[in-house]
């Protein structure tokens, strides 16, 4: 399975730089102000007690020359990002996007029928240890179309919590909690919504039909099963009606917890901390566990610019 933790680990690295909490052992380097190598054995060394019990972080902190790659190749993706943005050129239209591989090296996705963009962004941008492999469509497009899709749904969360929208269609349609997707390595997009588990069955079964070439009319649903489906049909086309930038956007359905679960939390943003009620205490007091929604993040400080999430 791919990697797909781009940024992930030098996100804290460019967290860390400004702020000078690395060791004073590092010395000047003509790129970037300090020997790579020993800023990474740096970082290694502050999150090495933190992470001792993480199994699953351990990797991100394996060697001083992972965090070396993984260092050169944020920098190689923020070239890239900041090329796509402002050029409207055949890289913008046949990027893809990327993700670091297990050597913490950027493979970077292409849509190009040609090796016209490998090329630029070895030579032109001097991108030179990228890796390359076949994607899908243009990664500037489709966040495009991801932004006006979540200001869409937001804007009709808005009205529907402050009663400006009071259909029962769309007050229903909003109680799924529908939410964006986003697939890096495709370079899709997919709305996902709550539902119950029958309706996730039903959703299910009549995917599978289509899967096999079956109408959906032959397959076997129970009178539960028809009704959650009309439901769930009723959630897109509502959504549809509603919110522009849906075309070919790919619709799953979740019978997890929701998203938000104290019921006075009606809005979600990304970034927004959300209470998850884990039990109430006999004096009454709720106790539970806090978190947020995360997203791509562009910072600018000092005329740089600095991707993360």
């Amino acid at each position: 399975m791919k990697n797909t933790k781009v940024l992930s680990v030098l996100l804290a690295i460019v967290i860390l730089l400004p702020f000078g909490i690395l060791s004073g052992n590092a010395v000047e380097d003509a790129d970037s102000g300090y020997d790579l190598t020993v800023c990474a054995a740096d970082v290694q060394e502050l999150f090495s007690e933190e992470t001792a019990t993480k199994d699953s972080l351990d990797s991100y902190f394996d060697s001083p020359e992972y965090l070396t790659r993984n260092y050169v190749a944020t920098n190689y993706y923020n070239t890239i990002l900041e090329h796509i943005e402002s050029h409207a050129d055949e890289l913008r239209e046949h990027f893809s996007g990327a993700y670091d591989n297990d050597d913490g090296d950027l493979v970077v996705l292409l849509s190009c029928p040609s090796d016209r963009c490998q090329n630029f962004i070895l030579n032109d941008l001097a991108c030179e240890t990228v890796l390359f492999e076949e994607g899908n469509g243009s990664y500037y497009h489709t966040k495009a179309k991801l932004d006006t899709i979540n200001a869409g749904i937001g804007d009709l969360q808005d009205r529907v919590r402050n009663g400006v929208e009071t259909d029962l269609d769309t007050v229903t349609l909003m109680s799924a909690y529908p939410r964006t997707v986003y697939d890096d390595l495709n370079n899709t997009i997919s709305v996902e919504f709550y539902v119950s588990p029958t309706m996730e069955k039903a959703v299910e079964k009549a995917n599978a039909a289509v899967d096999s070439q079956m109408a959906k009319s032959d397959a076997s649903f129970t009178e539960e099963e028809t009704n959650a489906l009309a439901i769930y049909e009723g959630y897109i086309q509502c959504l549809e009606s509603k919110v522009e930038g849906l075309e070919d956007v790919l619709y799953t359905v979740n019978s997890d917890a929701p998203p938000i679960i104290e019921e006075e939390a009606t809005e979600w943003r990304p970034g927004r901390s959300l209470f998850v009620l884990d039990h109430v205490l006999s004096d009454g007091t709720a106790k539970g566990s806090l978190c947020s929604t995360g997203y791509r993040a562009m910072y600018r400080r000092n005329e740089r610019t600095y991707y993360g999430l």
